[in-house]
């Protein structure tokens, strides 16, 4: 539950900050102080419990370290699966945060503060979409469309970094049997 708790306020900050919240607004910083705070407690209770739900042990070896900086992701085979998903939450509020500043900063660059984030869900409504004047159509696909390019371009630079993590994989001698 800490982690899920932990978890939660980090991707609601990298969802609201910046976009409906300031970056040093009281939200902001209590959901961050919740975040460290609950990943402390999750640290010293996995620390005490019998049966860890995430062995901290396993942090001491080189390979899970640098794989887990390369991927975000996976910890240990019982892990893994709870760690891909965190990953993978993890990776789509952080770039739906880079999606949301951007179109923010756009939208209010156009016409200050008459449009926000919200207007793009008109283009998932065939209906609502259909009734829009062209060149207002054509303003929001843009916006969207330079928006969704910092995204893919911030998926292109954690690649590039995963990859060069990779690189330092510790090489171990395979054991043949």
């Amino acid at each position: 539950m800490l982690i899920f708790i932990s978890i939660s306020s980090l991707m609601i900050v990298f969802i609201q900050a910046g976009t409906v919240w300031s970056w040093i607004s009281a939200p902001v910083i209590s959901l961050v102080a919740v975040f460290l705070i609950g990943v402390i407690m999750f640290v010293l209770q996995e620390r005490r419990a019998d049966e860890p739900i995430m062995p901290l042990q396993i942090w001491q070896d080189p390979l899970i370290v640098v794989s887990n900086l390369a991927t975000l992701r996976g910890v240990a085979t019982a892990s893994n699966m709870f760690m891909n998903i965190l990953g993978s939450t993890m990776g789509a509020a952080l770039l739906g945060g880079v999606l949301n500043i951007k179109l923010t900063n756009y939208l209010r660059g156009l016409s200050g503060d008459t449009l926000n984030v919200n207007v793009i869900n008109v283009l998932l409504d065939p209906i609502k979409r259909g009734a829009l004047p062209n060149d207002v159509l054509n303003m929001m696909t843009l916006a969207l469309a330079t928006s969704l390019n910092f995204v893919f371009w911030g998926l292109l630079v954690v690649a590039a970094l995963s990859l060069s993590l990779v690189l330092f994989f510790p090489n171990k001698d395979k054991v043949t049997t």
